[in-house]
Formats: C-alpha cells, structure tokens, sequence
C-alpha cells in the first residue's frame, strides 16, 4: 500500500501540476505567436492563407487550453481520492505517516493558468495589446488592409480623369 498513497501524492502534487504547468507555458507562447501573425496578417489583407493558418492555430491553442484543464482537474482528483483512501484507510494513514507526508487540501497546488480563450482569429482585422513608451493600451483595433493588388481599375480599362494623365491607347499615334 505503501506505493500507491505515495504514488497517488506524488501524481496529484507533482507529476499532474508539472505537466499543466509545461503546457500551460506552451499555450501562453502560442497566444502571443498567434497575436503576432493576426495583427500582422490583418495588415496584409487578410489573405485565406493566413487566416487558415491562424483559425488552426486558434484551435491548437483551444485543445491545449482544454489539456490544462483537464491536467488540473485530474490533479484536484487524485488529490481527493488520495485524501479519501488515507481518512478510511487504516493502513493508507499509516503508510502516509510513514512516509512522512501530508495531503495537502483540495485547494493545494494551485492549478496551472489555462489562459484565456482566444477571439476567433480568422475574422477579419485583429485586436491586440501594445506598449508604447511603457504605456499598455488594450484592445487595440487593427483593421484589414485593403487587396494591396487592387489598383482601383480593370486592366486595359482607361484611366483618363482630372488628376489622371491620359492613358495612351495601344497603336496610336
């Protein structure tokens, strides 16, 4: 029995937040990539390229959000059942004494930070934060960048107008 209490604290206060922790890490640069290439995609127009690369990026970032969750609530489990077994377990209590160990409450450890849910990166525009001479501004706005190759006109139409110089017409003189 010895094994399994301690294998159980080790698993809840250990093994479990550790894991969250890692993930917790990769989700939060993930967001902050994926904030990057929103802003900078929303200024290029917006292409279906990058969009699509962001909307598969938003939902890496969701099933490692989930992954922390998850990590934490197992955690928050094993801890419980670890502190069930000792309290009706004559022989779990002393082989928890034994060792020398202490279930901490449900509340211990605190659970890693899932992070929030990103925006749904593939609409149009972004909204980010910015720091501008150590001042934080939230939720700036940035708007998508008209079709850079979209020159206002159909080719071969003329171009002719009062700010305009007239378009020479092909073969003539």
């Amino acid at each position: 029995m010895t094994a399994d209490i301690g294998r159980m604290y080790w698993a809840a206060t250990k093994a479990l937040p550790d894991q969250a922790d890692l993930i917790s890490a990769v989700a939060k640069s993930l967001a902050m990539g994926l904030d990057t290439l929103n802003v900078q995609a929303a200024l290029a127009g917006d292409s279906p390229a990058l969009t699509g690369a962001l909307s598969i990026g938003g939902d890496v970032h969701a099933v490692l959000r989930s992954a922390v969750i998850s990590l934490n609530n197992a955690a928050q489990a094993v801890l419980a059942t670890a502190a069930d077994y000792a309290r009706t377990d004559d022989e779990a209590r002393e082989d928890l004494h034994r060792l020398g160990l202490r279930l901490p409450s449900v509340a211990d450890p605190s659970p890693a930070s899932a992070g929030p849910a990103l925006p749904d990166l593939a609409a149009p525009g972004a909204t980010t934060d910015i720091d501008i001479l150590g001042i934080h501004i939230e939720d700036v706005k940035v708007g998508t960048t008209p079709d850079p190759t979209d020159v206002g006109y159909e080719q071969g139409q003329q171009m002719d107008g009062p700010d305009l110089p007239a378009t020479p017409t092909p073969g003539a003189h």
